[in-house]
């Protein structure tokens, strides 16, 4: 007999996800719907609203299509995870969308931002992160000044402003609820990580007035019924995409460090109170059960904006088609160039929104593709090297993510930061890690077959060269 079943909502920047998974792990049907992001200038990243509420509801409906009648009966509940930093305005009795999302991606206020009179210290103390044109506040106070609707909207007290995980909840769920979970909430830069709510001095500093913003509730939570194919399923757990991933497997290991590998990529460990938080990195929250478990988990993390999306961006600029294979050998006589990624601008730990990609010498397409997908690896290095000098020691490295179907990435992950990486053979990590949640973290879980990649000699001793070239290189970008 079918056991219990969920129902997993995963909008990537990319493409909307939908899986069927039961309470040991197991994917039963899934489906994927293509969506697209917009650049109307540079720095900025744009979305269809409309688009990303009709593409779950479709990639759901044709999940749920691959099941029996019984299997459809025995879905308990769904769960809803989208990109953290993604920031909707709409009409809060309507559900309209008065302006396209902007994407995490997007940098549009970064020059307001620098010129913003408060101390990064105090400001990562209260939110985990840094000051960062990525994070919604600054991107809330650009529509604020910016958009007439939402000005319209303001004044006449029907705004609503939130990530988009809160906008796609309002959309579709019966009830229209308008809240927010911790993880997606912190990537505000409003949210209070110790106090768990909306920080008055941070809502002053950027005189974003609280009543536009959702209601915070736990990870778990009634959030509402989403209607789809005739189905009336409880909406009960609503969490950011990297957070959730890193539970695909079960309960988080201490001693090891978790690579998801999508549009953008991001490395974290566990937080370890014993130890110092580095300030280059972020203290993130991923999940707090419920406001009587009050407890919440947080991990420190490295983010790197330009993975999948430097990889668009290399064969759109080089011309080359998504066919087109990536030489990976780097012992070639003539090696390829060095790239310097900062798509998306540079993330943790440099912190350098303006940075323009380019890349240092010469060579065929092929190989600067080759040297794009070495500068993910490198860019998740350098933030490995910030992890160990605070003192965490991990002993693998866990892949997730897109860009982890490609064995020769891992390699490189593997050779260049000296540490052993674990690819799963379930690489859909967030859906996975969303319904452990769900189903309130079961003992027995998902089977843990998956496939090694050992650190090589003398090939790591290449790409260490390499790497060392390649940061001296990203360095004097950086001075001058």
């Amino acid at each position: 007999m079918t056991g219990k079943l969920y129902l997993a909502l995963d909008q990537g920047g990319q493409s909307s996800r939908s899986l069927i998974i039961d309470d040991q792990g197991r994917v039963l049907s899934q489906a994927s719907v293509p969506v697209s992001t917009m650049n109307p200038k540079p720095g900025w990243v744009e979305q269809d609203p409309g688009q990303l509420v009709d593409s779950l509801l479709q990639s759901a409906t044709r999940a749920l299509a691959g099941l029996s009648i019984q299997e459809r009966s025995n879905i308990r509940s769904a769960a809803l995870v989208t990109q953290r930093s993604s920031l909707v305005c709409w009409q809060r009795y309507t559900g309209e969308a008065l302006y396209p999302v902007i994407s995490w991606q997007d940098r549009r206020a970064d020059k307001w931002l620098a010129n913003l009179p408060i101390s990064g210290d105090w400001l990562q103390k209260r939110t985990g992160l840094r000051l960062s044109p990525h994070y919604g506040a600054s991107k809330i106070r650009w529509c604020l000044d910016q958009v007439e609707a939402v000005q319209s909207s303001l004044a006449k007290g029907e705004l609503c402003i939130g990530p988009l995980s809160s906008f796609l909840t309002a959309r579709l769920t019966r009830e229209r609820t308008i809240c927010a979970d911790p993880a997606n909430a912190s990537r505000t830069l409003l949210y209070n990580i110790e106090r768990h709510c909306w920080d008055e001095q941070l809502l002053a500093c950027f005189a974003i007035p609280e009543a536009v913003l959702p209601t915070l509730v736990p990870t778990t939570y009634e959030f509402g019924s989403l209607e789809i194919d005739e189905l009336c399923i409880p909406l009960r757990l609503v969490n950011g995409d990297q957070s959730a991933a890193l539970f695909s497997l079960g309960q988080l290991e201490s001693e090891s460090a978790y690579v998801n590998v999508g549009t953008g990529a991001f490395v974290s460990m566990q937080a370890n109170p014993m130890l110092y938080d580095p300030p280059e990195l972020l203290k993130s929250i991923v999940y707090r059960q419920d406001a009587k478990n009050g407890q919440a988990r947080f991990v420190i993390e490295g983010t790197v904006n330009g993975a999948g999306s430097a990889l668009v961006w290399a064969r759109e600029q080089l011309d080359l088609g998504e066919g087109e294979d990536i030489d990976l050998s780097v012992d070639q006589p003539c090696a390829p160039p060095l790239f310097i990624n900062a798509i998306g601008g540079l993330g943790s730990p440099f912190w350098q929104p303006g940075l323009e990609p380019r890349f240092i010498g010469s060579g065929t397409p092929k190989m600067k593709l080759t040297s794009v997908l070495e500068s993910i690896a490198f860019l998740l290095t350098v933030n490995i090297q910030c992890l160990q000098r605070a003192g965490y020691q991990p002993n693998k490295l866990i892949v997730s993510g897109g860009l982890a179907n490609i064995r020769g990435f891992c390699q490189i992950l593997a050779d260049v930061s000296q540490i052993d990486v674990w690819r799963p053979l379930q690489l859909e990590a967030t859906a996975l890690g969303a319904v452990y949640l769900l189903a309130n973290q079961p003992g027995k879980w998902q089977p843990v077959d998956g496939e090694w990649f050992h650190v090589r000699h003398p090939e790591s001793k290449l790409l260490g060269d390499r790497y060392t070239r390649w940061h001296k290189a990203l360095v004097d970008c950086l001075d001058h």
